[in-house]
């Protein structure tokens, strides 16, 4: 029934944020023709010019807010990350919206609309996630709208589970009692009441209204099966402590065909989130390869004029998982650059199995300008384009750099190498230390999010437009 509950909440929540579209929209034309036309110089067409984009809207919200898990239940969520998804998918909508002005060329639709809009919804989608969670919290502790839970064993495990229950009342989890394995002994007293052995669990769950159960004895896989088995029957979830690898791995539940398997992984799982990193590394890249003609003509040119040899250079770099590809960059060094790799030996600047050096003698003029500002790294698009890098991510290495690798450097390698990454905006090359950079590369994958992408590539943005990458 408490799951049914949990679905009508994601029902409701939908509907509101279907109904909330046109709302906010109107109230948007409100501020932007009425209450505050006097801040702006052009004044408004009616409001059929621009309604016509609300349809679209219609059909990508709810999507975005889905695959942003914004329909999440919310029970045990921290409030800071409610706040986190609803930003993120406000954003995307955002660029939606803004891409489909651009391709329909409605080239006088409204900027200032479209913002208080984005922002009016934006809030309201927050706003009303807050408000939910801030009611049921209270209303959870103070006793009503909980789940009955019970504990089958009484370890180290059931003790942390213990313990979180109680530091957060407005979960709505109240512990009905303990039930200890079969030669299981407990020395002092128990905080909750015991209600008996594992061997009797069918006889103690069938008389008590459980909603569900915590499975934390260790190699007792017979007894397991049997609690499963009771709980199918009764309708009650159960939740088993998976075996401990190491604190750093996400743990999920997958399926090999009909085998149940419990999978421990180092990168991101989230795969809406990653389908919409791929599809804003497509989206990008596609406006950028619209105009790559013009930038190869102008860039070309300029590289020709300078000094001989091709205007592309193909870098054989080492990618996600180990994958060798060929990576593409505007030419900056002289031709043949690779085989005077002994020229760098001389003024390397970094620690570590990388080299690289301000004073790279192989740069030619043009190059030194090209890698100022970024215009360099434009052909990697292509890579991008071709699934082959992402346009955030670590750094993608030489196959020489990969040699001197250690084990757990090779983490690194776990996601889709990219253009720009945490390091680079977070100093470049004033990080001299391979370790340092690694550090940053690491972090990323372990705190991977969309939201954190976002940041980056507008970190980039602006260090590109100081002249600073």
């Amino acid at each position: 029934m408490l799951k049914d509950y949990s679905a009508h909440l994601r029902y409701s929540l939908f509907l509101v944020d279907f109904a909330l579209l046109p709302l906010t929209f109107l109230l948007a034309y409100w501020l932007r023709a009425d209450l505050l036309a006097s801040f702006f110089d052009k004044p408004m067409e009616p409001l059929r010019a621009y309604s016509w984009l609300i349809p679209y809207m219609a059909v990508f919200s709810p999507v975005v807010l889905y695959l942003m898990h914004n329909y999440k239940p919310f029970r045990r969520e921290e409030i800071w990350k409610v706040v986190a998804r609803g930003l993120v998918a406000t954003l995307l909508l955002t660029l939606l919206g803004g891409s489909l002005i651009f391709l329909a060329q409605h080239w006088l639709y409204s900027r200032a609309l479209f913002s208080f809009w984005m922002g009016l919804y934006g809030a309201c989608i927050v706003g009303s996630r807050l408000f939910i969670m801030t009611v049921l919290r209270r209303i959870r502790s103070r006793g009503y709208n909980f789940r009955t839970i019970v504990l089958v064993g009484w370890g180290e495990a059931a003790k942390e589970i213990a313990s979180e229950i109680e530091a957060h009342s407005f979960w709505g989890l109240r512990i009905e009692g303990v039930i200890l394995g079969g030669q299981e002994r407990i020395d002092g007293d128990l905080p909750f009441p015991v209600l008996g052995r594992v061997d009797d669990f069918e006889e103690i769950v069938k008389e008590r209204a459980i909603d569900e159960v915590f499975f934390t004895l260790e190699d007792d896989r017979r007894q397991l099966e049997r609690v499963a088995k009771v709980c199918a029957m009764l309708g009650c979830s159960l939740h088993v402590i998976p075996r401990k690898v190491d604190d750093s791995y996400r743990i999920s539940a997958e399926r090999l065909g009909s085998i149940p398997l419990l999978a421990y992984k180092r990168v991101p799982e989230a795969r809406g989130q990653l389908f919409l990193k791929r599809l804003i590394d497509l989206m990008v890249s596609a406006v950028i390869m619209a105009v790559f003609p013009l930038i190869y003509a102008v860039v070309g040119l300029a590289i020709k004029m300078d000094s001989e040899g091709p205007v592309l250079y193909r870098g054989l770099r080492v990618g996600h998982n180990r994958r060798r590809f060929y990576c593409y960059k505007f030419r900056t060094m002289v031709k043949d650059a690779d085989k005077m790799i002994s020229l760098l030996e001389e003024v390397n600047e970094l620690k570590g199995p990388i080299r690289k050096s301000s004073r790279d003698p192989r740069i030619t003029r043009v190059g030194r300008f090209l890698r100022r500002w970024s215009i360099d790294e434009i052909p990697q698009f292509i890579n991008v384009l071709k699934g082959e890098m992402s346009i955030v991510g670590p750094r993608p290495p030489t196959p020489d750099e990969v040699e001197r690798y250690s084990l757990s450097d090779l983490r690194k390698l776990s996601m889709p190498q990219g253009i720009t990454g945490l390091w680079q905006v977070s100093g470049r090359d004033a990080i001299k230390d391979f370790r340092q950079r690694l550090e940053l590369d690491l972090y990323y994958i372990d705190h991977w999010s969309l939201w954190l992408d976002l940041k980056i590539m507008a970190r980039t943005l602006s260090a590109i437009l100081r002249g600073g990458m």
